[in-house]
């Protein structure tokens, strides 16, 4: 996915890629809060149980999809509500920035599902996961920076976070059990 960066401060002005990098670093800081080691933790856990036959791996699966969603729902207006409030400068709410939105939703989520992958030691899942985004991802991500620039860098890479999910989703179910 660097290609996206590498593309991106090819093909848009300095200053907007500069708005973009910024908006991403705000969207790492905030994704720093939405997992609290959950995913790994998952991934020790499906690893350590997998020869236990009582342990459904699904519903801990489930559960912990459900847990992130909620933590990073709590995260995001957590953040609203100190820019709105408390009139924290750290980033204006405006269109580019709720671009994002999804990525920093879908990004704990798919940690998660990569780590339950990982878990149960599904690397041929995983390669075909990440493949395959890679062959979607680029070239629509190619065709909204040419299309929208700035913000089709943001959608690219908030779709990218999307198709991963559809993704993992797509590939692991039948590897879920």
């Amino acid at each position: 996915m660097a290609f996206i960066y590498f593309y991106a401060a090819y093909k848009i002005l300095p200053k907007e890629y500069g708005e973009v990098i910024y908006l991403l670093s705000v969207a790492a800081l905030l994704l720093l809060f939405c997992d609290f080691g959950i995913s790994p933790s998952m991934m020790k856990y499906i690893a350590e149980s997998d020869r236990e036959e009582s342990v459904e791996k699904p519903k801990v699966l489930a559960k912990v999809l459900v847990i992130l969603f909620c933590i990073t729902l709590a995260v995001l207006l957590l953040f609203y509500f100190c820019i709105e409030v408390f009139s924290f400068k750290i980033v204006r709410i405006d269109y580019n920035t709720l671009l994002l939105i999804p990525y920093i939703i879908f990004t704990p989520l798919n940690s998660a599902l990569d780590g339950f992958l990982v878990g149960k030691k599904k690397f041929k899942p995983l390669f075909l996961v990440n493949f395959l985004a890679w062959l979607i991802c680029i070239p629509l991500t190619y065709y909204l920076i040419n299309t929208y620039y700035t913000s089709g860098v943001l959608i690219g890479i908030s779709t990218s976070a999307v198709i991963y999910f559809l993704l993992y989703l797509a590939v692991g179910e039948k590897d879920a059990k």
